[in-house]
């Protein structure tokens, strides 16, 4: 395959922008717009308005779909695990805009009702606890990838290894050492089972009501060591997952001028996240065949890593109160495009690809303390 020859006046803005060499490949909307999903950088409008709805019942499915995969043939467990770890990371940004009360706009109760319910099917850090630190602790534009962002910079830096003035080399070989450490995991593990002794008694009555029902179910249907196997592995994919999305969400090691307003604290602190890379100019096979593994690779990420508006998380922290939450990896561009009302002036670095956002961010952690 050989791209199309772009006009000359097309030809300096294709080689900036992976998402526009796309545009080469196929004049098929359905094309155009797997690549506007799959990229978050939207050409055109998508072929339909996600809603909150919509968006949970994909997590679901995908949560519950990766047990019935594992369930039905022991052979696809390693499938049925991939699927329900993209499902918990989708149930679990739900239950981040829960924390926002963006999910029931008019009804704060049934937010924290659903919240609570997302974290304890999936195991993640109970609802009450976590939207406490994110919308006192983590929000604030002072706080913000500050070493006060307690779970965060401070996590990263100090619990994880990612200390500040190294090499660049260094924090990759950490990344590397972490996913493959049992103690990472463990830790990990012990944090969160920590954390539900710390939550609400109703919350941990309800985490043992469904630990009860899970266990007489499993039980019934003579599937007790598959559903332990998938437990076992989703849980721990989905600490690997939490730290690959944490990453790359903001420049954690950002140093703020003493005086610098809150706006240009949040654009200095974020930037915009897209997948893929440019669609190589040679005909040659390997080149080609290496692209599209690097296109399966970013399908990958968005599941897993990304879903729901991750990539625009950035949007998320200039409009907090936005409750079109499931279209913001399409709004993005009406932002970066200076038609965000109050953000006329501002603009987000945009970064593309999952590698060079982690380069980014191991960058600022090279280059914090250094001068």
């Amino acid at each position: 395959m050989i791209l199309k020859k772009p006009t000359p006046t097309q030809a300096s803005a294709l080689r900036d922008n992976p998402r526009l060499g796309m545009l080469q490949l196929s004049d098929n909307r359905l094309v155009q717009a797997f690549f506007d999903w799959l990229t978050g950088y939207y050409l055109t409008p998508p072929l339909w308005k996600s809603t909150p709805s919509l968006e949970l019942l994909y997590g679901i499915l995908q949560y519950i779909g990766g047990l019935a995969i594992a369930l039905s043939h022991w052979q696809l467990i390693p499938l049925g695990w991939v699927l329900s770890v993209a499902g918990a990371a989708q149930l679990q940004e739900i239950a981040h805009f829960c924390a926002h009360n963006a999910f029931f706009p008019q009804y704060p109760t049934y937010n924290h009702l659903l919240g609570c319910l997302l974290t304890l099917i999936t195991g993640k850090k109970p609802f009450p606890l976590f939207k406490k630190d994110h919308l006192l602790i983590h929000h604030p534009p002072k706080n913000l990838a500050t070493m006060n962002d307690k779970g965060n910079t401070p996590y990263l830096v100090e619990d994880l290894g990612f200390e500040f003035a190294q090499e660049e080399a260094f924090y990759w070989q950490n990344l590397g050492k972490l996913l493959l450490s049992p103690k990472f995991y463990g830790e990990t593990f012990l944090s969160r089972l920590t954390n539900l002794l710390k939550a609400p008694i109703n919350y941990q009555i309800a985490t043992l009501i469904v630990l009860f029902l899970t266990s007489v179910c499993a039980g019934l249907t003579h599937s007790c060591l598959i559903c332990l196997l998938w437990a076992v592995f989703t849980q721990l994919g989905t600490y690997a997952a939490a730290l690959l999305q944490q990453l790359p969400e903001h420049n954690w090691a950002y140093e703020a001028d003493e005086n610098e307003g809150a706006k240009s604290q949040v654009i200095g602190k974020s930037f915009a996240l897209y997948l893929g890379a440019y669609p190589p100019h040679s005909d040659h096979w390997l080149e080609w065949l290496k692209w599209y593994i690097e296109l399966v690779g970013a399908v990958f990420i968005r599941l897993t890593i990304l879903p729901v508006s991750l990539g625009a998380h950035c949007l998320h922290h200039s409009t907090p109160n936005d409750n079109n939450w499931a279209n913001q990896l399409y709004t993005l561009r009406a932002f970066q495009t200076g038609s965000v009302k109050g953000w006329q002036r501002y603009q987000f670095l945009e970064v593309w690809g999952y590698r060079n956002a982690l380069n980014y961010v191991f960058v600022g952690f090279s280059l914090r303390g250094k001068s």
